[in-house]
Formats: C-alpha cells, sequence, structure tokens
C-alpha cells in the first residue's frame, strides 16, 4: 500500500488480495449477491406456481423482482476492470438497473395510492409505466457518457 492508502482502497484495487479482511468483503459481497438472486427467483416462482400473475399489481412485482436479479448478478462480477469499455458498460448496467429498480417501485407506490383513493383499477396504465420506467432509466443512465463521466472507478462502480 503507498501513503494514504487505506487497506479498503487495496482490496478495491487489487480484488485477489490475499488480506483476511479483503477475503471477508468478497466474501460477503457474493454472499449478499446469491442470497439476493435465490429470494428474487423464490419471490417469483411463489407468483407464477401461485397464478398471481393474473394480478396488475403482482405483474408490477414482477418487473421489481426481475431488475432486483439483473442488479444482484451484477454484484457477482468482481475485478479491476480499470478505465475499459468493459467497465464503463457494467456501471452504466448498474445504473440503469438500479434506477429502474427504484423507478419500478415508485410506480408500484402510485399505482397503490391511485387504487386506494379512487377504488378503482387501471391495468391500462401498464404500458405507460413501462415506457416511463425504461426510458428514464435509460436516459439518465446515458448521461454520464456524455464527456466520459464513468472514467475509473475502481471495481467498475
Amino acid at each position: 500500500m503507498s501513503s494514504g492508502e487505506t487497506w479498503l482502497d487495496a482490496c478495491v484495487a487489487d480484488p485477489d488480495n490475499r488480506d483476511s479482511r479483503c477475503r471477508a468483503i468478497t466474501i460477503g459481497r457474493t454472499t449478499s449477491a446469491v442470497l439476493s438472486m435465490v429470494g428474487c427467483l423464490f419471490a417469483l416462482f411463489v407468483i407464477l406456481v401461485f397464478k398471481k400473475f393474473r394480478f396488475f399489481t403482482q405483474r408490477l412485482v414482477i418487473n421489481v423482482l426481475c431488475v432486483c436479479f439483473l442488479l444482484a448478478s451484477l454484484s457477482l462480477h468482481t475485478g479491476n476492470l480499470g478505465h475499459t469499455t468493459e467497465c464503463s458498460v457494467a456501471g452504466f448496467f448498474r445504473n440503469l438497473f438500479g434506477l429502474t429498480q427504484n423507478l419500478w417501485i415508485m410506480c408500484i407506490e402510485i399505482h397503490l395510492l391511485i387504487m386506494t383513493i379512487t377504488q378503482t383499477r387501471y391495468p391500462h396504465l401498464e404500458r405507460v409505466y413501462h415506457g416511463v420506467v425504461w426510458s428514464t432509466g435509460l436516459l439518465l443512465s446515458l448521461v454520464p457518457f456524455i464527456g466520459d463521466h464513468y472514467g475509473p472507478a475502481g471495481q467498475s462502480f
């Protein structure tokens, strides 16, 4: 380690570091990602087995589960890619899936609020939600490419 660099910086710079603290971080990160993926698959399995996908609100939950699964699978990717195209692509998809995950949750909350206030269902909003979520997420994830602001960010974000 150079002066001013902490052990955590050394772990990020070299994921194959043999320091026990680095291994603990890697194990924790991998375990967290795998448990998240298993939880998403289990919830998706339950919704599909009990045929709850017929309900619009459950289809919204399925969208969140799929995005969460993709985001967790990206967390399994480790390594310092430096300032490469692969790093920028990984950063783009992490931003995209993180934003869309939050936007889907916001859509679920808005939909439940509308259902509670008006006491009616609006399944025709599904396409509107898809358009808003994916276009907003895509637009906001593309913004850092202006001026190459993804740059070198350690472990590809």
